[in-house]
C-alpha cells in the first residue's frame, strides 16, 4: 500500500515537473555573435559589455578565439552592446532580445588609429665613371693622424 502512494507522489512531482520547465524556460532570451575586423578576420578577447534597464547590472563578457560570444538569461527588453579591444575603436549597437530566442549580432571593429610614415632621403652624389677616391682633410684632422 505504501508502494502505490509513494508511486502516485512521484507520478504527480514528474507531471508537475514537466508542465512546469517549458514556462521557465521562456522567461529569458540570448545574444549571440562574432566580432571581426576589416577583412573578416576574428577577433579573440574582445570585451563585450550588455548593460539594459532591465538588468540590476552591466554583464560582460569575451570572445572566444574564433570571434564568437555568447550572453544567455537575459530578461526581454532593449539592450546596448559595447565592443573594445586594445588597438580598435570601441563599436556599440543596440538590439531588442526576445522570450527563449538568441538574437544575433555580429560586429566590425576598425583599428582605433592608422599612421602613415612616409622615409624620405637624399642620395650621396656618387660619380659612377671616376676611380679616383678624394677627401678633403682640414688642419684639425691632418694634425691629428698619427
Amino acid at each position: 500500500m505504501r508502494m502505490k502512494g509513494f508511486l502516485r507522489i512521484a507520478a504527480a512531482l514528474f507531471l508537475l515537473a514537466t508542465l512546469v520547465s517549458p514556462v521557465a524556460a521562456q522567461t529569458t532570451g540570448g545574444i549571440v555573435g562574432r566580432v571581426t575586423d576589416e577583412n573578416g578576420g576574428a577577433l579573440p578577447g574582445v570585451t563585450v559589455q550588455v548593460e539594459s534597464a532591465v538588468l540590476q547590472g552591466p554583464r560582460v563578457t569575451t570572445t572566444d578565439p574564433d570571434g564568437h560570444f555568447r550572453l544567455t538569461l537575459l530578461p526581454p527588453g532593449d539592450y546596448t552592446l559595447t565592443f573594445q579591444l586594445a588597438g580598435f575603436g570601441p563599436e556599440q549597437q543596440k538590439t531588442p532580445v526576445g522570450l527563449d530566442r538568441d538574437t544575433t549580432v555580429n560586429t566590425l571593429l576598425r583599428p582605433s588609429e592608422a599612421e602613415e610614415i612616409t622615409v624620405v632621403s637624399d642620395s650621396a652624389v656618387i660619380d659612377l665613371r671616376s676611380t679616383e677616391l678624394g677627401v678633403n682633410l682640414d688642419q684639425r684632422a691632418i694634425d691629428s693622424l698619427p
